[in-house]
């Protein structure tokens, strides 16, 4: 009697192991695709950031030239007052 109480016992603790080993699986599925749409959207900022920075950037030298330019044209930092 005390082996099949066993057994019964047994597989009542297999079927609520069983249970939570489901739980988790389904856990980490909705983590996968969670980390999936995250990295898919920081990819596509950052594609999309760099790719509108980049013309800004671009333009920085051509704007510090552009206000030496100006400042040596004005006769330096002669004619700044504080």
């Amino acid at each position: 009697m005390e082996v099949t109480d066993l057994a019964k016992e047994l597989k009542t603790i297999s079927m609520r192991v069983e249970d939570k080993l489901d739980s988790v699986d389904r856990v980490i599925d909705s983590s996968k695709t969670a980390a999936k749409a995250v990295g898919d959207i920081a990819i596509f900022t950052g594609k999309s950031v760099f790719a509108k920075a980049a013309g800004i950037i671009a333009l920085l030298p051509a704007v510090k030239l552009g206000w030496k330019l100006i400042k040596d044209m004005k006769g330096g930092h002669e004619n700044v007052k504080w």
